[in-house]
């Protein structure tokens, strides 16, 4: 019985070891790093490109949205329609906070948008991005985007 034990224990260590090398820790750098490919991605107006940042299951309450997104097909929609106002922006505040095998990032940020009448008008938004690693990537798993209140 004891052996059984001890096989039973090596099998769980050894899962969590595989586990632990599969999806090693988040980094601050690392998260750092993946949101502000995400900006750049975004001012190149490339719905695929920032949809495949999203994991399959990702989540958006984008800041034009009137609904909350989930599935990178529906985030995809999304982005069709918000890379019509080509935008490009900037970050103001960033703070990221990490959970071992997720990271989340929230602060503030500028993007640059096309209104209707064709003028680009800076709209101000707070963010929160939760990050996880699917596949050994980083990806999406929730992104809420808001309109700053004006004061």
């Amino acid at each position: 019985m004891k052996k059984e034990y001890m096989y039973l224990a090596g099998g769980v260590a050894t899962t969590l070891i595989a586990q632990r090398i599969m999806n090693p820790p988040i980094t601050k750098m690392e998260a750092t790093s993946f949101v502000e490919n995400w900006l750049d991605v975004v001012c190149k107006h490339d719905p695929q490109a920032i949809s495949s940042l999203y994991a399959s299951d990702g989540v958006l309450v984008g800041t034009i949205a009137e609904e909350i997104l989930i599935t990178r097909n529906k985030i995809r929609t999304y982005f069709d329609m918000f890379v019509t106002k080509e935008p490009c922006g900037e970050y103001n505040t960033k703070n990221v906070i990490i959970l071992h095998d997720v990271a989340i990032v929230n602060g503030t940020y500028t993007f640059d948008l096309l209104n209707d009448e064709g003028t680009v008008e800076p709209v101000k938004a707070r963010y929160t991005f939760v990050l996880k690693r699917v596949d050994g990537k980083l990806r999406i798993a929730t992104h809420h985007s808001s309109a700053q209140p004006t004061p």
